[in-house]
């Protein structure tokens, strides 16, 4: 059986039995940002199948615009601390010099915050469902890129530019797929690829 996922304010939530909740995965050691950087930093003595979880705050390597950074709170968390740090949770986002900030996706999905209606208590709002009527449909695209036979560009560095602003960039997947973009309105958007380097 599938059950339906959807976003909220950029965060996954499930409905199913008549319920609604979020969940959002723990990140660990290593995880990925959207434009390609990695967490560097984890809690040693807290692991997950024997990788490090990270926390708010660890250090993170750029790939896309190639500088350090570190990772930072975005949405609700529960209070879950290691040695006084915050765990760090899937949609966290790293701030480095990349604009917009790139978003953190969790390796694992086993280890998870989960939330059902908790939001009044967290300044959200009295319900998911509230929240859920209050929600704008972003527009969110991913692009394929490919040669001129249809191949897919697999491993390819790329960038994406709009009124000639960086808005993502990254190395594409094995599908020769970038990152998805979301942006509030209707946008006229460049894909770059980039060579060399």
């Amino acid at each position: 059986m599938t059950v339906p996922v959807a976003y909220l304010y950029g965060f996954p939530y499930l409905q199913s039995n008549g319920g609604t909740h979020m969940r959002r995965y723990l990140l660990r050691l290593g995880d990925k940002s959207t434009a390609g950087g990695v967490v560097l930093e984890g809690a040693e003595n807290c692991t997950h199948h024997g990788i490090p979880i990270t926390f708010i705050g660890a250090q993170v390597w750029c790939e896309g615009c190639k500088s350090n950074g570190y990772i930072e709170s975005v949405g609700p968390h529960h209070p879950a601390t290691m040695l006084g740090k915050q765990q760090a949770l899937e949609g966290d986002i790293c701030i480095c010099k990349c604009s917009p900030p790139p978003v953190f996706h969790a390796s694992q999905a086993s280890a998870f915050h989960n939330w059902e209606d908790e939001w009044g208590e967290m300044g959200y709002s009295a319900s998911l469902a509230a929240l859920q009527d209050m929600q704008r449909a972003p527009y969110d695209e991913q692009f394929t890129l490919t040669d001129s036979t249809g191949r897919a560009l697999s491993k390819v560095r790329y960038r994406v530019l709009s009124d000639s602003a960086v808005v993502a960039s990254g190395v594409t997947d094995s599908e020769g797929r970038t990152v998805r973009i979301s942006t509030e309105t209707s946008r006229r958007v460049e894909v770059e690829i980039i060579v060399g380097r």
